[in-house]
């Protein structure tokens, strides 16, 4: 089995289902499915600021999943549920990690803490994505929700 970190951001809409719920509903699916385990969902405040699209609170989920699934099934079974439950006008985003490959984790937490503060650019995101070795995809919309971004 093999330890991975999906994250999924921008799903929602007012009056709609949560980003929260999706992301949670997408672990159980997943850690169902293959017989793996998931870790809750946990949520990240993003930085609030009026370049910054978002619908309530700019936050991002973040779940750890235990699973025998390759990247490429996560990523097909996780991005049909985020598109089928994610709101008409959201831009919904998703990141999975292989925690067990090589990456640099600090560079990771680096751009984490500065999603806090700043705005940041989708380049950026896709460009640490690269780097980090992590599958980044937009999946309807501006794309705005991969990675926690702008």
């Amino acid at each position: 089995m093999k330890n991975w970190l999906i994250c999924i951001d921008d799903t929602d809409d007012i009056g709609t289902k949560g980003t929260g719920e999706i992301a949670e509903e997408i672990a159980h699916l997943l850690a169902n499915m293959s017989g793996g385990h998931a870790s809750f969902v946990t949520r990240h405040q993003l930085f609030v600021h009026p370049d910054i699209p978002y619908t309530s609170h700019n936050s991002a989920m973040c779940f750890a999943l235990r699973s025998p699934l390759t990247q490429a099934e996560i990523h097909q079974h996780a991005v049909a549920h985020l598109v089928a439950e994610s709101a008409p006008a959201a831009d919904p985003g998703i990141a999975i990690l292989d925690v067990d490959s090589y990456y640099d984790a600090a560079a990771l937490m680096d751009f984490g803490r500065r999603a806090k503060v700043e705005v940041i650019t989708k380049a950026a995101a896709y460009d640490l994505a690269e780097q980090l070795n992590i599958q980044l995809t937009e999946h309807g919309g501006t794309g705005q929700g991969v990675l926690l971004v702008r």
